[in-house]
């Protein structure tokens, strides 16, 4: 096994933690903005900020292993043979900043 190759599973290994909190937590975000449950504001809030704190560990956990399979792997994008692995750290780089841009839109919605 080539060294790319055992980086690219020690980054898909590392990443299926990340893939489980991250459905959890739009679940639970389905749930509390979505679903019409009569409790309180208190407990919309409470759970707009328990998604916030899951959303936040698994943009930061992606963010970082994304960025460890770069570094692992200096010639990702320059090189043809490396195109599968290319894809999928770009498409987890657009995972990252729609994470991001969700923890915003739910920040946004406590305050206004």
């Amino acid at each position: 096994m080539s060294q790319s190759s055992a980086a690219f599973h020690t980054f898909a290994d590392n990443t299926k933690q990340t893939c489980l909190v991250t459905a959890l937590s739009l679940f639970a975000l389905l749930i509390i903005m979505i679903a019409p449950i009569n409790v309180g504001k208190f407990y919309i809030l409470i759970g707009k900020l328990l998604v916030i704190t899951m959303l936040g560990y698994t943009f930061l956990r992606n963010c970082k292993e994304t960025n460890r399979l770069v570094s692992n792997i200096p010639e990702l994008f320059s090189e043809q043979q490396h195109s599968t692995m290319k894809i999928n750290t770009i498409l987890s780089y657009i995972l990252s900043i729609s994470i991001l841009i969700l923890i915003i839109y739910i920040t946004y919605t406590i305050i206004f």
